[in-house]
């Protein structure tokens, strides 16, 4: 029961961070940036319903790869930005950079408080 109520209020975080529009504090565009946070909730409640709740590595692993992709989404809009939106590889990679990040961050806080709530 207390694995699930932290599951919960992980999850109810990022929700909440979605329905006060804070996603695009996250390097997101206006246009595209909710539906990463919305897919990631959708990876981590999916994740802790099914995968085993003893394995802390997960969610430190899935928190270092959120970093690396929150990198590739940084260096991909900057470019992106200082190409006037001609440089598609550096679109792609802000685009999929945050997507990937967002998975990985709400799939991340979910394994961490699954394991830390035994």
């Amino acid at each position: 029961m207390r694995q699930g109520l932290t599951v919960v209020l992980v999850l109810v975080l990022v929700l909440g961070l979605y329905m006060l529009d804070r996603s695009q504090l996250w390097l997101g565009h206006p246009i595209w940036s909710p539906l990463g946070i919305v897919i990631g909730v959708v990876i981590a409640a999916l994740s802790a319903a099914i995968l085993p709740a003893n394995a802390r590595w997960q969610g430190v692993m899935a928190l270092f790869f959120a970093g690396v992709a929150g990198y590739l989404s940084a260096a991909g809009k900057a470019d992106f930005a200082a190409s006037y939106a001609e440089d598609a590889l550096a679109g792609r990679y802000w685009f999929f950079g945050y997507q990937a990040m967002l998975y990985l961050a709400a799939f991340g806080l979910v394994r961490l408080a699954r394991s830390l709530s035994k």
